[in-house]
């Protein structure tokens, strides 16, 4: 459970982090991170129901 809960957790290597704090670190809302996931700006993985975005996408989108 704690999975799901806001932590990023791995899947195949890659960090995965929840939708909220996703939008938290590019400090958008969860609508624009939406919005962006519907243009193919960002590309979430679903997972048991839950929404998540790879780290390493959010980085780019950082400029890191």
């Amino acid at each position: 459970k704690e999975f799901y809960n806001h932590i990023a957790k791995e899947k195949k290597g890659e960090t995965l982090v929840s939708q909220t704090k996703a939008a938290e670190q590019l400090g958008v809302t969860s609508s624009t991170m939406y919005r962006w996931a519907s243009k193919g700006l960002l590309h979430p993985q679903k997972i048991g129901g839950k929404v998540l975005f790879r780290q390493s996408e959010l980085d780019k989108l950082k400029g890191i």
